[in-house]
Parts: structure tokens; C-alpha cells; sequence
């Protein structure tokens, strides 16, 4: 049985070029690029034919985490979704940006 999709994820061109550009840079972690992956991903659906499944397999992810970066991605934007949120009542030290 299949799951519906509520959301599908069009990109324009600068979106997809902001974020391929985003993958190129050095010093970001993985878990920013693979969503910067994944929502590539999401965009080629249209043309592949690929499940949320096959592509949470695809990224080694579950796939809760791709249906909650697509909501992430459609309730607060790219940029968002592309940034690390540090919880306020870590106690760790914020890292020093490079």
C-alpha cells in the first residue's frame, strides 16, 4: 500500500543551482548536505519515478526524515531547511564558524 504524497517539491533553477553550489562548499556537515541531497532528489522525482522510500534508502535515511524535510521545506523555505538549528537549552559550545 501506498502512502499519498500531500507535498511535491517544484524547484526553480535558482533554487537547484543555490543548492548544488551549497553541496560544492567545504565545511558543511553531513547532515546539511544530505538534505540539500534529498531535496534534489525530491525534485527529480517528478521524472524518475522514485518513492519516499527509495529515496530514504538511497540517502540512508528513514523515511520519516524525508517527509519531515519536505515539510520543513514547505512550511519555512530553502533556507531553513539548508541551516542547523541549535536547541537553546544546549549547553554545548556553538561551533566557530570558518
Amino acid at each position: 500500500m501506498s502512502i499519498t504524497t500531500k507535498h511535491i517539491i517544484s524547484l526553480k533553477d535558482e533554487e537547484k543551482q543555490k543548492i548544488k553550489e551549497f553541496i560544492k562548499n567545504e565545511g558543511k556537515s553531513k547532515r546539511l548536505i544530505s538534505r540539500a541531497n534529498i531535496i534534489l532528489a525530491l525534485d527529480e522525482k517528478k521524472n524518475t519515478g522514485l518513492t519516499h522510500t527509495d529515496i530514504a534508502k538511497q540517502y540512508n535515511v528513514t523515511y520519516h526524515t524525508v517527509v519531515n524535510i519536505i515539510n520543513e521545506f514547505v512550511d519555512k523555505g530553502l533556507d531553513s531547511t539548508l541551516t542547523y538549528k541549535r536547541n537553546p537549552n544546549s549547553n554545548r559550545k556553538k561551533k566557530k564558524a570558518n
